[in-house]
């Protein structure tokens, strides 16, 4: 009985002080409406609704946001600092990424590589493990981004 508690212990102790961000703070965030038309360009392509909920947190230097699964909702956390520094298109693809795995279920894509038109490799998904870089946006995602569309949605 005293090793079941001590292992429970341990494991909330886990939860509530190791982790890289507060769960409860972000229980109950309220959706920034900064985020509304990425938003609604992912539910145009879905064709239905999504109610989960987007707002900034203070992440860790190495996270550009993540879905947080709750008992009973999703939640996306967005790292302000990130978002301030990046372009329309590379804040397009942070949002659908994750919406991709809060509302489609997917998880990283590991084939990271594609040779468009041109001849440049480019990232095969929007659901590649790191966001696109300034020349993948320029030279992959605005000339394909009908594919990678499409492509987040199958």
């Amino acid at each position: 009985m005293i090793k079941r508690i001590l292992l429970y212990g341990s494991c909330l102790l886990f939860l509530f002080s190791c982790t890289r961000f507060n769960y409860v703070k972000f229980a109950n965030a309220k959706h920034n409406p900064v985020f509304d038309s990425y938003k609604k360009t992912f539910e145009d392509m879905w064709g239905q609704k999504v109610n989960v909920p987007i707002s900034f947190g203070n992440l860790n230097k190495n996270d550009a946001g993540f879905c947080l699964t709750l008992t009973t909702r999703k939640v996306i956390v967005v790292d302000r600092k990130y978002w301030n520094h990046i372009d329309h298109y590379r804040r397009e693809i942070l949002i659908l990424h994750e919406l991709g795995h809060c509302v489609l279920g997917r998880g990283h894509y590991k084939e990271n590589a594609i040779v468009n038109i041109n001849g440049d490799i480019c990232p095969k998904s929007i659901m590649v493990p790191s966001n696109f870089n300034s020349i993948e946006v320029a030279r992959c995602y605005v000339p394909y981004r009908r594919y990678y569309l499409k492509e987040l949605m199958k």
